[in-house]
């Protein structure tokens, strides 16, 4: 616990920093780079026997991405149809991955034994993780440069409050395994805290900043 602690007093405010600091398209290049530490770490779960091989897919999908979908402030306020379609296919990814995650290990028969179905997992996951977090930086920002960097940083808060409730309470109170065959570690506990802090620790800061928003697609969709 302690050493986390420390990660958290060091990296929180390093976030916070390049959330608000960075302009638009030094902002796209952390992302870039915080996702390509993502492709590394998706790469040892694939059955390629060279990490730096096993990267290639996934990597290859987020630069084709950046090529090719429009990434002008223009076309961020506006959430083009292919940024809608990357968020789209995002999510009802997580609905299956969601799906596959509480059937395993029955599910994995479907993927198990398939190297193109977890290159395509990773795909998935982290190219629409990319294309999240950058339409909403780009929100109103030649009005306000800032207006996107608060709903990241209150995207952040959302994940900070479950990621550490839910540890401080499968630390003192979990006891039944919330999913042993996925993460046999983590208690039911762990859930229900998560999905409470979701919801109420945020809540204050959600109502002071829907108050202050003006409707928009990206900013809707977290409504």
């Amino acid at each position: 616990m302690k050493q986390r602690i420390i990660t958290a007093l060091i990296l929180a405010p390093l976030v916070v920093w390049g959330i608000f600091s960075l302009p638009l398209l030094w902002f796209l290049g952390l992302v870039s780079a915080i996702t390509m530490i993502g492709v590394w770490e998706w790469a040892q779960f694939t059955k390629t026997p060279s990490r730096l091989l096993a990267m290639l897919p996934t990597a290859g999908a987020l630069i084709a991405s950046l090529a090719l979908v429009p990434l002008d402030v223009v076309s961020l306020n506006a959430v083009a149809p292919a940024h809608i379609a990357i968020l789209g296919i995002g999510f009802g990814w997580w609905l299956i991955a969601s799906g596959l995650a509480m059937t395993y290990p029955r599910s994995s028969i479907l993927w198990e034994r398939s190297n193109f179905l977890r290159h395509l997992f990773g795909i998935l996951t982290l190219v629409p993780f990319l294309w999240s977090i950058v339409i909403l930086r780009g929100q109103h920002y030649n009005l306000d440069p800032y207006y996107g960097s608060k709903l990241v940083l209150f995207v952040c808060l959302i994940v900070w409050a479950a990621d550490s409730g839910a540890y401080f309470a499968g630390k003192s109170m979990g006891k039944r395994k919330m999913a042993p065959n996925v993460s046999p570690i983590k208690p039911l506990k762990v859930y229900l805290v998560a999905s409470r802090q979701r919801l109420l620790w945020p809540g204050e800061a959600q109502r002071s900043l829907i108050s202050n928003l003006p409707a928009s697609p990206a900013w809707l969709s977290l409504r």
